[in-house]
């Protein structure tokens, strides 16, 4: 990838977690720049930041990356606009409705445990069945069963699947 510096172009060490960026350009030497395109870092490839705790944990189309923060600054990426208004809260799905894991709302290390659990972006979930009082509800993504707070679902935004 080329050296030019797009004026939207972010790095990506200093983007918030939990939103969709696309590569905009990469700015190292030949051989790192090689590397990680063969990582999928490639122009306008979709990077999702999960993870910044002295490394930063990014997933690149279906494969999670963990790179060292001064790789990350080399990297330049653009936000992607997503559109709000098909948007809401995991927490307000009824049961049996399905949705696409969208964002995370916080940099919560709670929510870095879910997202270990398989609750990553572009994951299809299921609500299964909520508790009598509404808290803990279940749901149902990758083939298995996962009970969470409401607090918890507040911070996951999704897309319902008709």
């Amino acid at each position: 990838m080329t050296s030019q510096s797009n004026q939207n172009a972010h790095v990506l060490s200093k983007v918030p977690c939990g939103t969709v960026y696309y590569v905009d350009h990469i700015q190292a030497d030949a051989g790192l720049t090689k590397r990680l395109q063969e990582m999928g870092f490639v122009h306008q490839a979709p990077v999702i930041k999960i993870a910044d705790q002295g490394t930063v944990i990014c997933q690149v189309g279906h494969t999670q990356v963990v790179l060292s923060a001064e790789i990350a600054q080399q990297i330049f990426i653009q936000a992607v606009a997503i559109p709000l208004s098909d948007e809401t809260t995991l927490d307000k799905l009824k049961v049996g409705q399905k949705a696409r894991v969208v964002r995370f709302l916080s940099d919560d290390q709670g929510l870095f445990v879910l997202q270990e659990m398989g609750i990553t972006h572009h994951e299809i979930l299921e609500m299964v069945r909520m508790a009598p009082l509404g808290d803990p509800m279940e749901i149902r993504i990758r083939n298995y069963e996962l009970s969470l707070r409401r607090e918890q679902a507040r911070q996951i935004s999704v897309e319902i699947i008709p």
